[in-house]
């Protein structure tokens, strides 16, 4: 699949996930609408950031991931896996009725534990890839 099919494949499903959201909100309490969709949103995200090629205008781009296309390419990996494995423990813990009561908090801190994991993770590839004796 080329890269003008898969972005729009892409952004079909980004606009399938928001349509049913919209529809979730109008027909459920939004507490149990919010964190399976931002969930949702969370996989699609770490869906598209693994296939991010190098240099592109978004991503992780630290100064370190756009020296060196490995480091980018094993950083997106991790941030994209990660990113789905949050996605699917937001939207889980909703369905199977485990989610805390404070959703937005619970999103906000996920959101900034999955920016600090990642940046730290591709701060780590981008050291190994300057410094191999290390």
């Amino acid at each position: 699949m080329d890269d003008r099919r898969r972005i729009r494949f892409q952004a079909m499903g980004v606009a399938l996930l928001c349509g049913a959201g919209g529809w979730l909100a109008l027909t459920q309490p939004s507490q149990q609408v919010l964190l399976p969709m931002v969930g949702a949103l969370f996989v699609v995200a770490g869906a598209i950031v693994q296939s991010l090629r190098w240099k592109a205008v978004i991503g992780i781009r630290m100064s370190w991931t756009l020296a060196h296309e490995r480091v980018w390419n094993r950083s997106h990996r991790f941030g994209g896996r990660l990113m789905m494995a949050c996605g699917l423990l937001l939207a889980v813990s909703e369905l199977l009725g485990t989610a805390p009561r404070n959703g937005p908090g619970v999103i906000a801190l996920l959101s900034v534990a999955c920016v600090v994991a990642i940046v730290a993770k591709s701060y780590v590839y981008g050291y190994r890839e300057t410094h191999p004796d290390v």
